[in-house]
């Protein structure tokens, strides 16, 4: 028997059918410290994009983003990666993200006072990987949403 509508609501399902075209060669750097939750974005997430990389620190996110420089990556950031270390709304603000991200979120467990330098959405933790694609909107998410 099949689902019905309300059984369906808030699941959105990719387009089976994947294309090779630029618009849709993205890549998706989630920046988590704890790299669980980083994987369980990713598994979900992954149907979305071309590829998706999990790394646990600014700092191999920024080596990535070097490594990589002519891909287009939207970017999935915490806050907090240890005491002393760089916050995730520090390295959102620097010019590397800003040149490569087509769009940033900071899943960030409080609400900063004021938006974050940078013109990123911020969306409170725990989050599901549902409201990370509403502030995200892959191409492929977006295909899926209308059709």
């Amino acid at each position: 028997m099949g689902r019905t509508t309300a059984e369906n609501a808030g699941r959105i399902t990719p387009p089976r059918q994947r294309r090779n075209t630029h618009d849709e060669a993205l890549t998706l750097l989630i920046v988590q410290h704890d790299a669980r939750v980083g994987r369980a974005w990713q598994r979900y997430l992954r149907a979305f994009y071309e590829h998706v990389v999990v790394v646990t620190t600014p700092q191999r996110a920024r080596q990535h983003l070097a490594s990589a420089a002519d891909m287009r990556f939207d970017v999935v950031c915490g806050e907090w990666f240890g005491a002393g270390a760089e916050r995730g709304s520090q390295w959102l603000a620097s010019s590397a993200v800003a040149r490569c991200a087509r769009q940033v979120v900071l899943a960030s467990g409080q609400l900063p006072a004021r938006p974050p330098r940078g013109g990123c959405a911020v969306v409170r933790k725990p989050c599901g990987p549902l409201e990370l694609l509403q502030q995200l909107k892959p191409p492929r998410f977006v295909q899926a949403a209308a059709a």
